[in-house]
């Protein structure tokens, strides 16, 4: 969890270290077993200078090429490559190619019911289109099966994510 500042320099730092993610691939498709070729866009944050991007899995899985952009610049495309990903946690963690980017630090403390958090990204597909929004922690650390992972903790919040913002 990353916490930006309450003040406007803090939610303009936010933006700027919220990339916008563009990946293409080629996969079979499972209906017909052909080869089809796809594309995906969303969200994701850096979380290093030196590049380290967190987002979600279903955002890189069956990417051939990841195409960056850092505070949705259009002008400003990074090539990267996917490091790790957990298809039970739907997270992912990129590498942008280069150094020297601005980054967010981790929220180290504890994190309660109440506690303020934060959506924010690119929202379907518009690059140029940077949104925020806010809600709370509603339910904290606690257990959930779905049909495909067993997760031990897990922090339920309403901030209203859109399609795009993953």
């Amino acid at each position: 969890m990353v916490e930006p500042s309450s003040d406007a320099a803090g939610f303009d730092d936010l933006e700027s270290a919220t990339v916008y993610i563009k990946g293409q691939g080629t996969f079979i498709d499972p209906g017909t077993l052909d080869d089809a070729e796809g594309a995906w866009i969303g969200s994701g944050f850096l979380v290093s200078e030196d590049g380290l991007v967190m987002t979600n899995n279903h955002v890189v899985t069956g990417a051939g090429t990841l195409n960056v952009y850092i505070g949705g610049d259009q002008g400003q495309e990074t090539r990267a490559t996917v490091l790790g990903a957990s298809e039970c946690l739907d997270l992912a963690v990129i590498q942008l190619e280069g150094n020297g980017f601005p980054f967010l630090d981790w929220h180290d403390g504890d994190i309660k019911t109440g506690l303020d958090v934060y959506s924010a990204g690119y929202p379907l597909g518009a690059a140029e289109e940077f949104t925020l929004t806010r809600g709370i922690v509603s339910k904290d650390d606690f257990p959930l099966d779905t049909q495909w992972a067993s997760l031990d903790h897990v922090i339920e919040h309403d901030a209203r994510i859109r399609g795009g913002n993953s």
